[in-house]
């Protein structure tokens, strides 16, 4: 690993009501991890908060070209059964996407978990959206970096939001 490289992983659902704000946490922290010499940012290719994530270092990317980012996929096919819409924004960021690694050629819940330790062993840092379900992936990625002693901020920690409902995207 030569560059400072940050990792992503987060829920698929997130509340409709802190999107913005979500959003707009992700675009400062990637400031600071920018100015701290991070260039290389890893994220899954998933809904909701992988596409965030990849949309902000995208949007960074384009004030400062030494920012990459690198998807690493569970498989060739995991936006099959998506909307139209979802899988034209998912297009847009392979297209954009400085790198692409796919972990198998088709779904498998090994793939998954392998998809999420390979985004942790290529980071020194991960940016995390965990709701502290403590069965989903998130959760088991968050564990596995906690682990490896690679640091973990979750951005939920700095969000006060009421009920609301969950958007998936």
């Amino acid at each position: 690993m030569d560059n400072l490289a940050c990792c992503f992983t987060g829920h698929r659902a997130i509340r409709f009501d802190i999107l913005p704000r979500l959003y707009t946490t992700l675009l400062e922290e990637l400031d600071a991890l920018t100015v701290e010499g991070y260039t290389d940012f890893y994220a899954g290719g998933a809904l909701g908060f992988d596409t965030l994530a990849a949309q902000a270092v995208l949007q960074k990317q384009k004030s400062n070209s030494q920012i990459k980012l690198h998807l690493i996929l569970p498989c060739k096919n995991q936006h099959a059964n998506w909307h139209n819409h979802q899988q034209e924004v998912y297009q847009q960021i392979l297209e954009q996407a400085s790198s692409i690694k796919y972990v198998s050629e088709t779904y498998s819940v090994e793939a998954m978990r392998q998809r999420n330790r390979l985004l942790v062993e290529k980071s020194n840092y991960c940016l995390c959206y965990l709701n502290r379900n403590r069965r989903s992936g998130t959760a088991f990625t968050v564990q596995y970096a906690k682990s490896c002693h690679v640091p973990v901020k979750n951005l939920l920690d700095n969000l006060s939001f009421p009920d609301s409902t969950f958007m998936n995207f």
